[in-house]
């Protein structure tokens, strides 16, 4: 694997790349602060946001192999089938792939490895808030993709990215926001998250967008409720970072994984609900909860197309393609900053 001098580039070097970073004071507080709030609210919440500590990230790795968790298996197959229809939207111009959330790396390789045979300057930069999940990236695209040149970035998507787009000029971005992620925040969210993405690109850059389309609600719960209880584990593991990181006393086996469909609202609702009445402690501040009290920890928002063009169009965001696998139960969306108000 080809490397930058990276001391010239804002991204970690070499030797801040060799330290698993620590999280910061005021990313704690953060934490602490949002955590105390939600236990406070009424409905009492957790936010997603907060699965995806180094345990989180392996975790839900593993859930995407899971038979019931069809999103990765559809994604993957879309991107196969179309990658040298993604590949042409970019035109000829060396190019770097930025991967939001890089996980596994699984369904970027396939973009990656088209690019390369196609003889196209490509470079790859995962950006992601998981040390551990970076590092797999990387090296799992080192042995994929040998002399792929590899600049990972461990920060927050919308200021990663604008890292990215710094140190990349001269390259279109290709820029992969996979996985339905937008899903677990509402429109509104969404739009925000959006709008900040294509603030910080280049017109010709290249957005790449999963949503999930709604279906069936049957498959929908066994998706988010699957019959091993990985998914259930995942959110217990909230709680064990809460324990790990803020001296909390959450004992998992005293809360309930609920995974439900709300049609009202198209989404999937997910919950720890308390099997008992207890006392919990979290940073020194005591909750009471109720027997089967729920505490909401995350939505999954599922799509019809029509929401999907009116969230771009909010957004500020040109659509340029759709590419879904044969029953439209998934789509990647292929979209570019629009006018100057975007």
């Amino acid at each position: 694997m080809r490397r930058s001098n990276l001391n010239s580039l804002p991204f970690p070097s070499e030797a801040e790349r060799a330290q698993k970073p620590r999280h910061t004071p005021h990313v704690r507080a953060e934490f602490k602060n949002d955590v105390l709030a939600g236990l406070r609210a009424s409905p009492r919440r957790l936010s997603s946001v907060y699965f995806y500590d180094d345990e989180g990230s392996a975790l839900f790795d593993e859930i995407t192999r899971l038979p019931e968790y069809y999103l990765t298996r559809l994604e993957h197959e879309i991107l196969v089938q179309h990658a040298a229809d993604i590949d042409a939207l970019i035109g000829d111009a060396p190019c770097c792939v930025v991967d939001l959330g890089a996980g596994s790396g699984d369904k970027t390789q396939v973009l990656l490895q088209h690019m390369r045979e196609r003889g196209r300057d490509v470079r790859y930069a995962p950006v992601d808030v998981s040390a551990a999940a970076l590092w797999s990236a990387e090296q799992s695209m080192q042995r994929r993709l040998p002399g792929l040149r590899v600049d990972p970035v461990h920060d927050e998507y919308i200021r990663g990215l604008s890292r990215v787009r710094a140190a990349q000029r001269g390259r279109r971005l290709l820029v992969l926001w996979l996985g339905s992620s937008i899903g677990n925040f509402d429109d509104a969210q969404g739009v925000e998250m959006l709008r900040g993405l294509s603030g910080v690109c280049d017109r010709e850059d290249l957005l790449l967008v999963g949503f999930d389309l709604l279906k069936d609600p049957q498959a929908l719960v066994a998706a988010y409720a699957d019959s091993r209880g990985v998914t259930a584990e995942f959110n217990y593991n909230l709680l064990r970072r809460i324990n790990r990181e803020l001296g909390g006393d959450f004992e998992p086996s005293r809360f309930l994984h609920h995974a439900t469909f709300s049609p009202l609202h198209s989404r999937m609702e997910s919950y720890l609900i308390s099997r008992e009445r207890q006392t919990v402690t979290v940073a020194g501040c005591s909750f009471e909860l109720d027997a089967w009290e729920p505490i909401h920890t995350e939505v999954s928002v599922k799509y019809s197309e029509r929401r999907v063009g009116d969230m771009l169009a909010r957004a500020g965001l040109k659509h340029v393609q759709t590419f879904s696998d044969a029953e439209r139960r998934f789509a990647d969306v292929a979209c570019r900053r629009g006018g100057s108000n975007s």
